[in-house]
């Protein structure tokens, strides 16, 4: 019901409670692929297609849900047979039991991250070189991984960078400017940046 005042001002009155969330929400038993499930919402749940899922920042108090939500982020991209990159400073939520998983091993401490934004920035400059050697019809480069597999025999797996616990990490002005510059780019080559901390500065952000 819409009421107004004198001045014009209008106020909404809810005849009916409004739709609330539910306490917890399993994971699907079955993902349709390459879509992401990315929780629960007032009117059912939230999917997003891969092309459309964008880098990530992720940010909540401790038992907000952080962990859960990049556990499912980390299942989803095993499930659709996609590169993983981890790192978990205090290795609770990527112990090395995902090592095997992994394109490379879990990351813990600052070095260890160092190396692994390393290796990532690598695997940018080998997918760049396979994008020169592919030209769309017309004679163009392709420009991003969607084009690229659309065009050769062997697709790229898409790939995800998971960082738990950023904050450990991200002290340093270098790792900060690296993992810029990765993300600038990272989307076209098919790599996401997913980054969650407890708190987040504006000079991080």
């Amino acid at each position: 019901v819409a009421a107004s005042n004198h001045n014009g001002a209008r106020y909404a009155v809810l005849l009916s409670a409004p739709p609330t969330l539910p306490k917890t929400t399993a994971f699907p038993k079955a993902l349709e692929r390459d879509v992401f499930p990315l929780g629960m919402g007032r009117r059912g749940p939230i999917q997003l297609h891969v092309e459309r899922l964008l880098n990530i920042l992720v940010g909540g108090a401790s038992r907000s849900g952080k962990s859960n939500f990049e556990l499912g982020l980390a299942y989803t991209a095993l499930h659709n047979g996609y590169q993983l990159y981890l790192a978990d400073p205090q290795e609770i939520t990527f112990s090395t039991n995902w090592n095997s998983l992994c394109a490379a091993p879990v990351a813990s401490s600052k070095a260890d991250f160092v190396r692994l934004l390393e290796v990532l920035q690598q695997e940018m400059v080998r997918r760049g070189e396979l994008f020169k050697s592919v030209t769309k019809p017309g004679g163009l480069q392709v420009q991003k991984i969607e084009e690229y597999n659309r065009l050769v025999p062997q697709p790229l797996p898409r790939a995800f960078l998971i960082v738990d616990e950023a904050n450990t990490f991200m002290d340093q002005r270098s790792v900060s400017e690296t993992i810029a510059d990765i993300a600038r780019q990272s989307l076209k080559y098919g790599i996401h940046l997913v980054i969650a901390a407890h708190s987040w500065r504006s000079q991080d952000v």
